[in-house]
């Protein structure tokens, strides 16, 4: 058939059946011009291709939709393919090449998404990218110059805090680097070049990351403990102590459930740490008691539910921990009741080794520990030590003599 207008109105869907109906789609060629043709899929959707052997490989593209592009117009693209072959060159690879310099940041975070399972935390710090390069979303990442990346990077330390521009570009250098692995030409080489973020290193234009240290100090355990025990939400001045008695990370108290906490054993499971491990801790004797009233109360199967009483938090009792803060005069987060904890380990002594597997730091780094094995039975006396330390601290007035426990 020749291509044009009146000839491809006639086209009809392949009928039930056929070979071509099984494919999906029938395909016309060209009399006049060979490797041009026009497809019709058994929806009835129809189509301009062009088709050619490529280094031996049989290549087809798609050129455009029929009422979008006109035979004359597609005529002329396949005319163009055929003849860019013709003379050697090879206009897929072009076609792709041209794709992937115009991939955006906006494409880049989706891919990012997309890529893996990611951890709550990953995503709301992924989410900055749109939040602070909102203008740079429909921008090819290819035109993202090393000078953007200093300006806004400064721009944003100024206006939102040093932290927040280093997690920005931090999260941007990741969405960079995956796209610069996945995305590549016809010869498998990187479209991308280095990463723009690069000139924040070069240049030493990084904000220095201060790590925090504030912690409660035994001084200040009577007052805060008093707050939190006048706490109106028992919910919260139960989980105050969880964090503070265990030592565990914020989130993983915010998403534990009965399920993993065995009251018999003495002992709960914290899942999906932050090091991508399960890990099992020994409840101190001063948790069991509230955990049991606190069971004995459940409406849900989390441990520390919202207002709904079955939905696992995501802040943890901001509104309380601000209480506690206020009435105190001992400003804190969930964090530094961590600190807190591993400070008091370290005033008793506790070995490191120990006390790295009490936090459940990652022992990667650490070829010694890599083979110390300890289980919950070896952390348990540790455990005890640490919650008595504190318990002393809090009734204590700063005293912090070890704490005795009558027998019996």
């Amino acid at each position: 058939m020749r291509i044009i207008k009146s000839e491809v109105r006639r086209l009809r869907p392949p009928e039930p059946g056929t070979p071509a109906y099984k494919t999906g789609f029938a395909l016309y060629w060209d009399d006049e011009l060979p490797g041009f043709g026009v497809r019709i899929t058994n929806a009835g959707v129809v189509s301009f291709v062009v088709q050619k052997r490529i280094k031996g490989r049989s290549h087809r593209i798609t050129l455009g939709k029929f009422g979008v592009l006109s035979p004359e117009l597609a005529r002329r693209e396949a005319y163009k393919f055929l003849q860019a072959i013709a003379t050697g060159g090879d206009p897929i690879a072009a076609r792709q090449q041209a794709k992937l310099e115009g991939f955006t940041l906006k494409e880049a975070v989706d891919l990012y998404r997309q890529s893996k399972a990611l951890r709550p935390a990953t995503v709301a710090n992924l989410d900055k990218i749109p939040m602070y390069l909102d203008d740079w979303m429909p921008r090819p990442l290819a035109r993202v110059t090393g000078e953007m990346v200093r300006q806004r990077h400064r721009r944003i330390g100024e206006e939102r805090g040093e932290a927040t521009a280093n997690v920005v570009f931090r999260y941007f250098r990741a969405v960079w680097n995956y796209a610069r692995a996945t995305q590549k030409g016809a010869t498998d080489a990187p479209v991308l070049g280095d990463c723009p973020t690069l000139r924040l290193s070069e240049t030493d234009q990084w904000f220095s990351d201060k790590r925090r240290q504030r912690s409660i100090r035994p001084h200040q355990l009577p007052a805060w403990t008093a707050a939190v025990e006048a706490l109106p939400n028992p919910l919260a001045r139960d989980y105050l102590w969880f964090l503070l008695l265990t030592g565990c990370r914020a989130k993983e108290a915010n998403s534990l459930t009965w399920a993993d906490v065995d009251l018999e054993d003495a002992s709960v499971l914290l899942r999906d740490t932050k090091n991508h491990t399960d890990h099992r801790l020994p409840l101190p004797p001063q948790l069991l008691e509230r955990l049991r009233a606190r069971k004995a109360e459940r409406v849900g199967n989390v441990v520390f539910p919202t207002r709904s009483g079955n939905s696992p938090l995501r802040t943890g009792y901001q509104p309380s921990i601000k209480l506690v803060a206020e009435q105190s005069g001992v400003p804190f987060s969930p964090h530094d009741l961590r600190r807190t904890f591993a400070s008091a380990a370290e005033t008793l002594a506790i070995p490191a080794i120990t006390l790295k597997k009490l936090l459940n730091h990652s022992s990667k780094a650490d070829v010694t520990a890599g083979y110390v094995v300890l289980n919950v039975e070896a952390l348990r006396e540790p455990m005890r030590r640490i919650a008595d330390y504190i318990e002393a601290a809090s009734k204590a007035g700063g005293t912090v003599a070890p704490f005795q426990r009558k027998a019996g």
